[in-house]
């Protein structure tokens, strides 16, 4: 053996002599390389630790036909009650008493009993009432009996007709005021009264109106008129003490009123004094609302317009009674303060 080899054999001793350390607690030596950086052997993986085929997700751990919903989870419908089902009660407790339960029934019963006689007693009305609209709607209560008082120039069956009472309707249905109302329609009426006499009568009384003037009409009739202006028929011969008007305007037929125009001679006509009324025969409407009066004298009265009528009146009874006149004069009052008179 040569030196060399010598010397490398005794590094390589003091070098594992140096290497090899002793344990201080278990006296045993130990490898420094243990106490510092890891082998690469032990630090890399082994077959072991690589995942093996038990940590692989098994057919036992994937859902199963158990784990999934079945017709017995899903939920169930309830079917609605049909015809043939009983109908539902209530049960009440067993141990009432049966005092209790027979009081309850006979408030009940108490309370059926009210209720049918109520329905009773409405029937009874209803039909009562139906009866007796039918019979007093029947020719035992009609106006069979029908009385007309006063009328002179209307006739009964006129009256009654206007009346409406020509068909005997039944005494529920006449309306007195109505039918008042209707026979103050006939020219003649001033006015009317209807009372119901039960069962079957009906009395009416009538008070006609006077004529006091007349009027030349047309087709050679006169006019006679109400106070008011009414005609109230047409005559053929002229009528004895009317007082005779003659206006710009003819008489419309009986039941129509004079026209505005002939007005203001229709209210002289009606309203001349007894002085001297009977010696008027005729009172002449002129143009312009200008009256005169035609005398029986014979004079001429003027009395201008409607207005002072009183105070013109006066006037001309004083000179009719005090003054000569003659055939053609003519008194003027349209100023009653300044009467005169001028010869004619």
């Amino acid at each position: 053996m040569s030196s060399t080899d010598t010397d490398t054999d005794t590094d390589t001793d003091r070098t594992t002599d140096t290497d090899r350390i002793t344990d201080p607690a278990t006296g045993e030596p130990s490898d420094p390389r243990s106490q510092g950086e890891p082998s690469n052997e032990a630090d890399a993986p082994t077959e072991t630790d690589a995942p093996t085929e038990t940590d692989a997700p098994t057919e036992t751990d994937a859902p199963t036909e158990t784990d999934a919903p079945t017709e017995t989870d899903a939920p169930t419908e309830i079917e609605p009650p049909s015809d043939t089902d009983p109908p539902f009660e209530i049960e009440l407790p067993s141990d009432i008493d049966p005092r209790i339960s027979a009081r309850r029934t006979e408030v009940a019963q108490q309370q059926e009993r009210r209720r049918q006689r109520l329905g009773a007693i409405l029937l009874t009305a209803v039909a009562a009432l139906t009866a007796g609209w039918a019979v007093l709607h029947s020719p035992l209560f009609a106006a069979r009996a029908v009385t007309v008082v006063g009328a002179t120039h209307e006739t009964a069956a006129q009256v009654v007709a206007a009346a409406g009472l020509a068909g005997h309707p039944p005494l529920m249905d006449v309306n007195s005021g109505a039918a008042a109302l209707g026979i103050e329609r006939l020219p003649w009426v001033r006015s009317a009264s209807v009372a119901v006499h039960w069962p079957d009568s009906v009395r009416i009384v009538v008070h006609d109106r006077v004529a006091q003037v007349v009027m030349s009409a047309s087709g050679g009739q006169w006019a006679e008129l109400s106070p008011g202006g009414r005609v109230l028929s047409d005559v053929a011969t002229q009528p004895v003490g009317l007082v005779v008007v003659v206006g710009p305007q003819p008489p419309g037929p009986p039941g129509s009123m004079l026209g505005a125009s002939d007005l203001v001679g229709l209210r002289i006509a009606s309203t001349l004094p007894p002085s001297f009324r009977a010696q008027v025969t005729e009172v002449r409407i002129e143009p312009g609302g200008w009256v005169q009066l035609e005398m029986t004298t014979p004079i001429v009265v003027d009395i201008g317009s409607a207005s002072q009528l009183p105070a013109k009146y006066e006037d001309v009874s004083a000179i009719l009674a005090g003054a000569t006149l003659h055939v053609g004069d003519i008194v003027d009052v349209s100023v009653p303060e300044a009467p005169s008179v001028t010869e004619g």
